[in-house]
């Protein structure tokens, strides 16, 4: 977990757009540091085969970014995206409620 951290953080000081994506920077983490293309893969073959090779998953990284976010306020995204995601965070909170 400590490598995967490490290599996370190392794409969110590169890469602006990866602070308010977890798509964005999952796709770069797998294809730049694990060397997947996804390009390449359908996402039924991806899905089913992503364990076997040994590769974090989408809930992984996004633990990660926001763990550093937390540790490093220079690397939050803009204020537009943490806006919204406090309001999908809302949805997600009322939404539990009336389970």
């Amino acid at each position: 977990m400590k490598m995967l951290e490490k290599v996370v953080k190392r794409y969110l000081e590169q890469d602006e757009n990866t602070r308010g994506s977890d798509d964005i920077l999952y796709c770069e983490v797998i294809e730049g540091f694990f060397g997947y293309s996804l390009d390449d893969l359908s996402a039924k073959t991806f899905l089913l085969n992503y364990r076997k090779c040994r590769l974090p998953t989408v809930e992984t990284v996004g633990r990660c970014r926001r763990r550093l976010q937390a540790q490093y306020p220079e690397l939050k995204p803009t204020h537009d995206v943490e806006v919204a995601r406090r309001k999908c965070e809302k949805t997600f909170f009322d939404y539990s409620l009336n389970l």
